[in-house]
C-alpha cells in the first residue's frame, strides 16, 4: 500500500534544502536493523526537493500499542479495500512524529527500482507479510548518530498539515 499527498502538504528541512512529502509506503519485516535487529513493520516517507533531491523518513514499528498515524487511517484503508476504490480522501500526516530524541542519517539509495543512489535517508526507532529486500551492507557509508536534545541550528523538521490525495 502507498499513500500519495499533494503538492505542499508537508515539508522538511535537511541542511537548508525543503523537501516536500510526496508518499509514504510499508515494509515488513523493516528494511533498517538496528544493532543487526529488524522490526515487525517499516514506514518510509518520501520527500522531493525542488531540485528532485530525495529524502526518506523512515519508521520502524515493534508488536505493541497501535501507533497514532496508523489507526487515524484504519477506517479508510478498510474502506478503500472494501469499495475497491483508490481515493482515500484526506489523510493528514501532522500524527507522525519522531517520539525519540535520537534518529540515525545517512547516505544511500532509494530500496525499490531504479534504486538511485544520494537518497538522504533519516531512521527514527519508532517502535504479517513480507515485502523487504534482504539487508545490504553498509559500503563505507558514513551513518551517523544524531540526538535532537541538542541544538543542531542546520536542519528543522517543519510541522506537517492536512493533505488531500
Amino acid at each position: 500500500m502507498q499513500l500519495e499527498w499533494t503538492e505542499g502538504s508537508s515539508s522538511i528541512q535537511i541542511n537548508g534544502v525543503d523537501y516536500i512529502l510526496r508518499q509514504c509506503h510499508w515494509h515488513s519485516p523493516s528494511e533498517h536493523a538496528i544493532n543487526g535487529r529488524r522490526y515487525a513493520l517499516e514506514a518510509h516517507f518520501v520527500h522531493q526537493s525542488l531540485d528532485n533531491k530525495v529524502a526518506v523518513i523512515g519508521f520502524l514499528y515493534h508488536y505493541g500499542n497501535p501507533d497514532p498515524f496508523l489507526s487515524s487511517i484504519e477506517d479508510k484503508i478498510r474502506s478503500i479495500s472494501n469499495n475497491a476504490s483508490t481515493d482515500a480522501g484526506v489523510i493528514s500526516p501532522s500524527q507522525v512524529r519522531m517520539e525519540g530524541s535520537q534518529y540515525y542519517r545517512y547516505s544511500g539509495s532509494l530500496t525499490t527500482p531504479p534504486c538511485d543512489e544520494g537518497v538522504i535517508w533519516t531512521v527514527e526507532n519508532m517502535g504479517s507479510r513480507e515485502n523487504a529486500r534482504p539487508l545490504q551492507p553498509v559500503n563505507r557509508r558514513w551513518v551517523q548518530l544524531y540526538d535532537t536534545r541538542l541544538r543542531v541550528d542546520d536542519e528543522t523538521l517543519h510541522t506537517p498539515s492536512a493533505a488531500s490525495m
